[in-house]
């Protein structure tokens, strides 16, 4: 019996290796992913993600993780295996390493692959995901939210619905206010792709109590919060997504204290990323429609007397062609008025 049981460690040692090689392998190698599915390993994989022995399951998850890198036809190949419901299962698994790099791997397939996103959401990933965004190990809070927000990426109202219901908006609060700044930016991401879309989608997170997601993220633009260039990126997005709403949604934010935020974010000259950012904060306050030429004329007024239109003129010789690109159009739409805005 003894020799056996020996023989049965070794055994794990050797498939916990061989897997884990597999996944280092193939975490960077487009090709080496490939073979993985030409060999047929996929199956074993899958299989191996439902091992009584931890370490072979987290190397299955290292390997999936890996996979779930790859291009559509990969993440296709897990999903025909059903990978879905076993990596589910382990977030909920008592190693907290297999937790860790299972929600890692559902980050990665949830992102613009919509069978995928189905099938977790009929499962109940979302609720599961929810739970974990609750957890005192902030790799699991930052792997959490993370796949969120690639769930959210894009999503239409139906879908953010069920999520929100999920997650639900004091938990998002909480995350906003974060004690770890990565947890922090996804969540800002999370609101980001929350006002992306239709003036319907903006309403519910403009609205929640009384506009507190607005005021957290007056706190992340202000020029005391120490907040990075990252973070900062994707709320000055949210923003300018709440700013390709209706002339309401337009006037709250022309109305606080992020408009200034917006304009020292234009001086940045740190990161072109935020001064493309906030250019289309810009451009969607001064989208025009036919049926609001006096509130756009309002608005331009503001703008320009905030120091807008100097600032951006100050720009038009930025040394990238994106951030020029963007201040061509801002100025379009603060001089006349004329530029249609979109949700970025």
């Amino acid at each position: 019996q003894e020799p056996l049981q020996e023989e049965d460690r070794e055994a794990k040692y050797l498939k916990e290796g061989i897997l884990t090689a597999i996944g280092i392998i193939s975490q960077h190698n487009e090709d080496a992913r490939r073979s993985v599915i030409e060999l047929d390993g996929i199956p074993t994989i899958v299989e191996s993600l439902r091992d009584e022995d931890d370490g072979v399951r987290a190397a299955a998850c290292l390997c999936a993780k890996s996979l779930s890198r790859s291009r559509k036809a990969i993440k296709s190949s897990l999903f025909e295996a059903k990978i879905d419901a076993p990596l589910l299962s382990l977030l909920s698994d008592p190693s907290r390493q297999v937790q860790q790099t299972a929600s890692a791997t559902l980050c990665n397939l949830v992102l613009s692959f919509m069978p995928m996103k189905e099938n977790i959401l009929a499962a109940g990933g979302v609720r599961e995901l929810a739970a974990l965004s609750k957890s005192p190990d902030s790799i699991l809070r930052l792997h959490s939210t993370w796949a969120i927000k690639n769930l959210l990426y894009r999503a239409d109202r139906v879908l953010k619905e069920r999520v929100m219901e999920e997650l639900t908006w004091p938990q998002l609060l909480a995350l906003l206010n974060d004690s770890e700044p990565d947890v922090q930016v996804q969540a800002v991401t999370i609101v980001r792709n929350l006002v992306f879309g239709k003036k319907e989608d903006i309403e519910p997170v403009v609205q929640y109590q009384d506009g507190e997601v607005l005021s957290i993220l007056e706190r992340i633009l202000g020029p005391q919060s120490g907040s990075s260039a990252e973070m900062k990126k994707h709320a000055v997005y949210a923003v300018s997504n709440i700013c390709s709403g209706s002339n309401k949604h337009k006037d709250m934010i022309m109305g606080s204290m992020i408009l200034q935020s917006i304009l020292q974010c234009l001086r940045d000259q740190q990161s072109c990323e935020l001064r493309v950012a906030a250019a289309w904060v810009v451009i969607n306050l001064t989208w025009q429609d036919a049926e609001d030429e006096a509130s756009v004329r309002s608005r331009q007024l503001r703008l320009t007397q905030m120091g807008f239109e100097a600032q951006l003129e100050s720009m038009l010789e930025d040394s990238s062609l994106n951030v020029k690109d963007r201040v061509l159009a801002a100025l379009r739409g603060i001089t006349r008025g004329t530029r249609r805005g979109s949700a970025v």
